[in-house]
């Protein structure tokens, strides 16, 4: 499937970790192969970010950013 097998993960000075690989890139790349968009091109985008505890006893969270392409 040629998943990247590392990632690049960036230190926040606010004492935490991102990872991020790019809506835009993301999109760029599903709208170049002719998977989505109208006649003239055109799509609309649903946008979610929500947190998530990765164990009960402890304080790190997981942040997704959660992008659907409406209307398929």
């Amino acid at each position: 499937m040629k998943t990247p097998l590392v990632h690049e993960i960036s230190a926040l000075t606010s004492g935490g970790e991102l990872w991020y690989r790019g809506i835009a890139a993301s999109i760029q790349e599903k709208y170049h192969e002719g998977l989505f968009g109208d006649e003239q091109g055109v799509f609309h985008l649903q946008m979610n970010v929500d947190g998530l505890p990765l164990f009960n006893s402890s304080g790190p969270h997981f942040w997704p950013i959660l992008c659907r392409i409406v209307g398929l």
